[in-house]
């Protein structure tokens, strides 16, 4: 057993106890256990506090550290009684080397492909059975990993498969084969869309002189090439527990959480030789070549600023500040300067400021959607409104907004715990947590006019922005390879009533499928069922089960999703051009062959909608209004009056029959259209979809007619009284008002239309110019 360092507890004692003992904490029983559920032969990890933050936005923030480097950042808060947690790795393309440009978000994706004792897509599965979801990102600085909304009961499992997932990467090759494909379609979906295009050359103007300027996906060539020996080292490099902090959010009892995390996390990695990093690479273009053009078939242009802003975290902080307030100045909103100058004017469509930080480097950056004969004249502008800034600064009336424009994006972004644990892991990773939410706050409170002038004057020099003009080619070829017009638009009725619409696109890189399945009119069926069963249809048939249903999907880079609105259920696919085929089966599986309907599938997605039901209605205030809305307008069982309260009391009420016969009304051929956009003409798709459709056949028969029991009227004194308990501890609250307007021509919505944009269109609408000024 490894030496453990003076200060750290054993972790079946708690911290508290562990100070209070006079004795050696280590010579306790406990501490002599082996740990690892996967693998005992490993003693436990010991622990210690490192500090405790007072953050007033989110509350406490509690910082530990474990005996193999590994920090623990947790915020409890047991509102709802789900957690959030996640590992946040420290490494992304800026740490890797020119060979293996693209490695960590190949990496990402391969870690879900199996580890020493879970084979692939056990990891997925188990953690789904629990209740919770899972995601990952990878980004300049940072790779994270993450499950969220998780029962609170099933997180000492969960950790004990994380801890699995993310020590014993085991990169089958037969995995790894499958998943170059899944990756360099991604960079090809990536390198097919103009503004990820422009993006790109942005970032690699700017940075040109780090490997911030290597793109995060990395070139087809490295993916399509690199071994997985040299990838199973990188991961040796930058998966060890010392580049490696356990963020965590939620209901948790806080002695269990470390404890748990200590028995599990405690595989031991290779040394590997210290990695130096070349930092500063030899620039790219010459001080003079400071724009790019790029031409694309598309409509509209765009001009697109960068600027190289402070090196650092610690580099220039109220800079930093100064800047990230200026792009709200700048762009944000319809009284910003650029968009008053250049949308106000007719010279632009759309404006955007944006200050983009990183650990070591950070960027300002303007991006303007005009008209291509307009380029000149909005590049003209920028150059003034810049300089004004510089010469003039701004008004104290610009900086509140900016400050409250600042308030509002925290609060947004940290009221939900799953989206407070993102941002907290990315202000971790960025900032090793030495400036707090509030720090944020506290620094722009204190920001004058003169700081954003100086910054402006430092940075944002005319002579010193990059350019990217992203514009169509001057004569247009007859056919866009984005998007397009409906000239090539055809459609097909078939008796049964079944429509096939087609828009061919014969140089498109991607394409897309919609199968549309319209609802009956007449009374609902209990809340909650479509919903049920938009789920239940994405876990595949008999044939097609959710495991190799998911499978196929992945493996061939498309993505499928079922969604429910007030009128129709709607089947979206989405993948490259040279994979519609294999589109094509997966849709025709799904519309002839109805879901299976297992007993556990349905337990699996109930519990799963009840927790992110409850997960808005614990944490969103502004559904409660909508709520409340709903049922005055439509009350009783109108489809439009359903709230999320009636979806949670109904949920076990429904069976696999119910869902059976509900599924059976729906996908009738009389209510299901087909829509397609790709390389294939009507000819070519619509044979196809006409033998899907022609033997399906229209029935009399009508669903189970399951009505809801009618909800008692709500007044709205009881809703206030509901809402501000939640509302307390909020830093923003919302007020929601509707009208009921029924059996509208289409005149009448044209009307409707023009009135919105009276009240709340722009700056010089009703109420804006009440509220706001």
């Amino acid at each position: 057993m490894p030496i453990q360092p003076t200060g750290f507890s054993t972790t079946a004692i708690s911290p508290r106890k562990a100070m209070q003992s006079n004795g050696n904490p280590l010579a306790s029983k406990a501490s002599v256990r082996f740990s690892s559920s996967f693998e005992p032969q490993h003693p436990k990890l010991t622990y210690k506090p490192l500090k405790t933050i007072q953050d007033p936005i989110i509350g406490k923030i509690e910082v530990y550290q474990f005996s193999n480097g590994m920090k623990f950042y947790g915020v409890q808060r047991n509102r709802v009684p789900l957690v959030n947690f996640g590992e946040l790795i420290h490494t992304g393309s800026v740490n890797e080397r020119e060979a293996e440009n693209g490695v960590s978000h190949f990496l990402e994706h391969l870690i879900f492909k199996g580890s020493k004792y879970l084979k692939p897509g056990e990891f997925d599965h188990k953690i789904e059975e629990l209740g919770g979801k899972i995601n990952a990102f990878t980004w300049h600085d940072e790779t994270f990993y993450y499950t969220y909304n998780l029962p609170k009961e099933g997180l000492r499992e969960a950790i004990k498969l994380r801890a699995e997932f993310i020590q014993h990467a085991n990169i089958p090759p037969e995995e790894l084969e499958k998943e170059r494909t899944t990756v360099i379609s991604e960079i090809d979906m990536y390198k097919g869309d103009p503004s990820a295009e422009l993006e790109a050359k942005r970032e690699q103007m700017i940075w040109q002189d780090s490997p911030l300027r290597r793109p995060v996906l990395g070139p087809k060539k490295v993916i399509a090439t690199i071994p997985r020996d040299s990838l199973m080292s990188y991961y040796y490099r930058f998966y060890a527990p010392q580049k490696r902090d356990i963020i965590m959010i939620g209901d948790f009892n806080l002695n269990e959480a470390l404890d748990a995390i200590a028995e599990e996390y405690n595989i031991p990695f290779p040394e590997q030789k210290p990695h130096q990093n070349r930092q500063n690479l030899k620039p790219l273009f010459s001080p003079n070549n400071r724009e790019t053009i790029l031409t694309r078939n598309i409509s509209t242009a765009t001009v697109a600023l960068g600027f190289d802003g402070p090196k650092g975290v610690h580099d220039d902080i109220r800079g930093r500040a100064a800047l990230n307030m200026a792009a709200t100045i700048l762009g944000d909103g319809e009284s910003a300067r650029l968009y008053q100058a250049l949308v106000e004017e007719q010279l632009a469509h759309d404006v955007d400021a944006s200050f983009l930080p990183t650990k070591t480097r950070s960027a300002f950056t303007v991006d303007v959607n005009t008209e291509p004969d307009k380029i000149d004249a909005v590049k003209t502008i920028l150059k003034q409104e810049l300089q004004r800034i510089a010469t003039e600064g701004v008004s104290e009336g610009e900086l509140n907004k900016a400050r409250k424009n600042l308030r509002r994006s925290i609060a947004t972004s940290t009221e939900k715990n799953s989206s407070l644990m993102e941002r907290l892991a990315l202000l971790v990773s960025k900032t090793d947590l030495t400036h707090t939410f509030d720090d944020q706050l506290k620094i722009a409170g204190t920001i004058t006019s003169k700081d954003v002038q100086a910054a402006a004057q430092k940075y944002l020099n005319s002579q010193k922005a990059y350019t990217v003009i992203l514009r169509p080619p001057t004569k247009p070829k007859k056919k866009p390879r984005f998007g397009g017009s409906l000239g090539n638009a055809a459609s097909l009725k078939l008796p049964n009533g079944a429509e096939i619409l087609v828009q061919q696109e014969p140089n498109t890189l991607q394409s897309a499928l919609t199968l549309l399945v319209r609802k009956p009119q007449g009374a609902p069926p209990l809340p909650g069922v479509y919903d049920l069963l938009a789920k239940m249809i994405e876990r595949g048939t008999q044939n097609l089960p959710a495991k190799a249903l998911q499978k196929k999907l992945d493996e061939n880079g498309i993505s499928l999703d079922v969604n429910v609105n007030q009128d129709n259920l709607a089947l979206e696919f989405r993948g490259d051009s040279q994979d519609t085929a294999i589109m094509y089966d997966i849709a025709k599986e799904l519309l002839t062959q109805e879901p299976a309907f297992l007993e556990s599938d349905l337990k699996l997605v109930q519990n799963q909608f009840r927790n992110e039901l409850s997960d808005l209605l614990d944490t969103r205030p502004l559904y409660y209004s909508f709520d409340l809305a709903k049922k005055h307008l439509f009350p009783g069982t109108h489809p439009y009056g359903t709230t999320l309260g009636e979806k949670i009391e109904n949920l076990e009420k429904i069976t696999p029959d119910i869902l059976r016969s509900q599924y059976r009304s729906l996908f009738q051929p009389k209510n299901i259209s087909i829509a397609m956009v790709g390389p294939d003409n009507l000819n070519q798709f619509g044979s196809q979809a006409e033998k899907w459709l022609t033997p399906l056949q229209n029935t009399e028969g009508s669903s189970q007619n399951l009505e809801a029991p009618k909800a008692p009227e709500l007044q709205s004194d009881i809703m206030v009284t509901k809402a501000i308990k939640t509302v307390k501890e909020m830093p923003l609250s919302e007020i929601v008002r509707s009208w009921k307007v029924p059996g509208l021509k289409s005149q009448e919505k044209a009307t409707l239309m023009v009135l919105n944009n009276i009240l709340s269109g722009g700056m010089s609408n009703r109420l804006f110019q009440t509220f706001r000024e």
